[in-house]
C-alpha cells in the first residue's frame, strides 16, 4: 500500500535525528533519511536488517523487526 507524505515535513526530521545519533550511533544519511519518513508517517514497528538502523530505530521508540 502507497502513503502519501508531506516531503518538506519529511526532510526537516533528519537534521534533529543526526545532530541527535549520528556520531553517537553511527547511523548514515540513508537510515536517517528511512527514519524520517517512518516516524513522520506514525511508524510503530521498523523491518530492517541494517544494524545501523535497527539501533536508529530502537533510540527513537520503534519496535524493531525481524
Amino acid at each position: 500500500m502507497l502513503v502519501p507524505c508531506d516531503l518538506l515535513e519529511v526532510l526537516r526530521r533528519p537534521d534533529d535525528l543526526s545532530k541527535r545519533y549520528t556520531v553517537r550511533e553511527g547511523c548514515r544519511s540513508l537510515g536517517i533519511l528511512h527514519m524520517a519518513t517512518a516516524l513522520h508517517l506514525g511508524a510503530r514497528e521498523l523491518l530492517t536488517f541494517d544494524e545501523n538502523q535497527r539501533v536508529l530505530a530502537a533510540v527513537a521508540g520503534l519496535v524493531v523487526s525481524p
